[in-house]
């Protein structure tokens, strides 16, 4: 079963439209800021350093790994976020980044690299192809690499504290989710539940260590809902 960040054309389209308005988007995000710059730190950014940033959008944490690495890779299922990251390099004179079409189950990378991050993306994937996701990265990063994940997480069991759950469903869907132009109350709940599948915190922990990582860092960085994971290939 392909995920949809594997294979929705909706969901692909979707990304092409937000491309311009990408920062629009994210100024939404209570804490956003704050999560990039978690996952920098966690990322421990080398000279030496081969990174890759699955679902990187219009680049915004490629450009900000550039200037501390040998080679950033930004992957997205986006054409038009991948022209917009271009785009952005071209304007800050930043050499050394690559942006191609990829996926977390099909990046496009064929070396061996040392770090992989990824934010606000992998919440596209079903648990599933999160599973399937681990493994790909598990398999691209070099002995000792580790990868840092930034998403929507939830820190606490859905199943034990449903009215907590909900709280948290209507906040991320009133504050953080932006409905298309035109595009009905019913309609954009009904695309909610089609593409956006946030898990716990544990759930994502739980799929690294099966993947072979030691998971070293989990962090609830904006309540209620954004976390950051990291974790190493030993």
């Amino acid at each position: 079963m392909a995920g949809v960040w594997e294979a929705d054309p909706r969901m692909v389209e979707r990304f092409n439209r937000l491309s311009k308005r990408y920062d629009d988007h994210t100024r939404r995000i209570p804490g956003y800021r704050r999560l990039v710059e978690e996952i920098v730190r966690l990322t421990e950014p080398r000279s030496s350093d081969i990174v890759v940033d699955i679902g990187t959008g219009p680049g915004v944490l490629c450009l900000l790994l550039a200037p501390f690495v040998k080679k950033a890779i930004g992957v997205d299922v986006s054409e038009r976020m991948l022209e917009e990251a271009r785009r952005r390099a071209l304007k800050d004179n930043v050499e050394n980044v690559e942006f191609r079409l990829g996926s977390f189950l099909n990046p496009g990378v064929d070396e061996k690299v040392d770090k992989i991050v990824t934010n606000l993306a992998l919440h596209h994937l079903v648990d599933e192809d999160k599973r399937k996701a681990m493994n790909v990265m598990f398999n691209m990063l070099k002995d000792g690499g580790r990868v840092v994940i930034g998403d929507f997480m939830f820190f606490f069991n859905p199943e034990r504290e449903p009215g907590k759950l909900k709280q948290v469903l209507d906040y991320v869907t009133s504050k953080l989710m932006v409905r298309e132009p035109g595009e009905s109350v019913e309609d954009f709940l009904s695309r909610l539940a089609e593409t956006e599948h946030p898990s716990t915190a544990s759930s994502i922990k739980l799929f690294l260590e099966s993947a072979g990582f030691n998971v070293v860092a989990v962090k609830e960085v904006t309540p209620p809902a954004l976390g950051v994971i990291c974790a190493k290939k030993p």
